[in-house]
């Protein structure tokens, strides 16, 4: 059939059966071609030239009107169901006309926000890549595997294109997106009770209070405007790319936005922000050794909240190391 020659109607979304039936029994319209207008009961038979039940003389059964799987679609010279179908008290409300042209439209509109949300998501960078993932969908994702984080996200754009798109396009997106990174590179530590993020010397910066998520709470408090938090976020920013190799390289000052401050003296000290820092001379502590070797054994990295917690770490290693 040709698809021009019909028009379409479709069940809206609060009827969805396999088929759903038009009760047309009892139904009155206005007769306008008669004195007054008088209510009169329509029947439906095709082919027949008129939809009102006291013209129909002969012994023709009247056509009960189906929509299946959702949809119904008629002839645009089938007047009579037309008439029936728009005259209809359900017709708004149980089903409506579609305008195929508006539809198609929509559904493009649909595609392009998935291209760009998936566009968005295909990030190269694993830590990159993993930081946007624990922004996006939440800090238990820190444990998943560079696959498992991509299928997430994609997943995400997909299913929820725009509010993804919305989500990243936020003011505050590069700083929340700035303390997962900070948390991935141990450039800040969240202590072994998870109630505290400080420097790596011990330092607090900021307390977590009981139950909540520490990353997101810290990205809630960098995304403040204050002298303070600018300051923190340029440390951050230089310790980044302080740690980063060959493997983990990526752009920073497009992630973190530049902070134009005048640091105050007491506030920041020459050892907070190096003019130079020479990663590669500064030997790994037991904590970073121990989890690298749990990452190469398990092929995964310390859960999150045993990250900091080395004893753990190495009775794990000690486990694996026995005979079965």
């Amino acid at each position: 059939m040709a698809k021009n020659n019909f028009i379409k109607f479709k069940l809206t979304k609060e009827r969805k059966p396999v088929s759903f039936q038009v009760p047309i029994k009892g139904m009155m319209l206005n007769r306008k071609d008669r004195a007054g207008a008088p209510l009169k009961h329509i029947q439906y038979i095709p082919g027949h030239e008129s939809i009102w039940k006291e013209d129909h003389k002969g012994d023709e059964q009247p056509k009960n009107i189906w929509f299946e799987d959702g949809f119904l679609n008629v002839h645009k010279h089938n007047q009579n169901l037309l008439t029936i179908l728009k005259k209809h008290k359900w017709f708004g409300v149980h089903f409506v006309m579609v305008d195929e042209e508006a539809e198609d439209a929509k559904e493009l509109e649909r595609f392009d926000l998935i291209e760009r949300a998936i566009d968005k998501v295909n990030i190269a960078n694993e830590d990159e890549l993993r930081a946007n993932a624990i922004v996006i969908i939440g800090s238990h994702v820190f444990d998943y595997s560079a696959t498992r984080l991509k299928k997430a996200l994609k997943q995400k754009a997909f299913e929820k294109p725009k509010e993804l798109i919305e989500e990243m396009d936020k003011g505050n997106y590069g700083n929340r997106l700035a303390a997962a990174l900070a948390v991935l590179r141990d450039v800040v530590i969240i202590n072994p009770t998870r109630t505290a993020i400080t420097w790596p010397d011990g330092k607090p910066i900021i307390n977590i209070a009981s139950g909540q998520d520490p990353i997101t709470e810290f990205g809630t408090f960098l995304s403040q405007n204050t002298e303070e938090i600018k300051v923190t976020l340029q440390t951050i920013g230089q310790h980044i790319k302080a740690k980063r190799t060959p493997k983990t390289e990526m752009d920073v000052d497009a992630i973190i936005p530049s902070q134009q401050v005048t640091p105050e003296p007491e506030k920041v000290t020459v050892d907070a922000i190096p003019e130079t820092i020479e990663v590669k001379e500064e030997p790994k502590t037991d904590l970073e050794t121990a989890r690298e070797a749990f990452k190469t054994k398990f092929n995964k990295e310390v859960p999150i909240n045993k990250k900091n917690d080395l004893e753990w770490i190495n009775s794990k290693l000690k486990e694996e190391l026995e005979p079965a």
